[in-house]
């Protein structure tokens, strides 16, 4: 069994500025859907994670927590 990689799209987002309408505004994503990738529930798929590491002009690895190890 596997752990889920934290993310750290609230953290960067923050620090932009950006809440989460406008970042759902941003990735062109539903706010419901960028709301549980802000507060890391839900299980969001790699495209949502592009689109909001796109719209927040980082890398998609900079919105992954370093400090967690991903086991599969």
């Amino acid at each position: 069994m596997g752990t889920r990689a934290r993310l750290r799209v609230a953290q960067v987002a923050k620090k932009q500025g950006v809440g989460i309408r406008e970042l759902a505004r941003r990735a062109d994503l539903y706010y419901p859907t960028v709301h549980q990738v802000w507060h890391n529930t839900g299980n969001p798929t790699i495209e949502t994670i592009t689109k909001i590491a796109d719209a927040l002009g980082v890398p998609v690895t900079d919105l992954f927590d370093g400090d967690e190890r991903i086991e599969t």
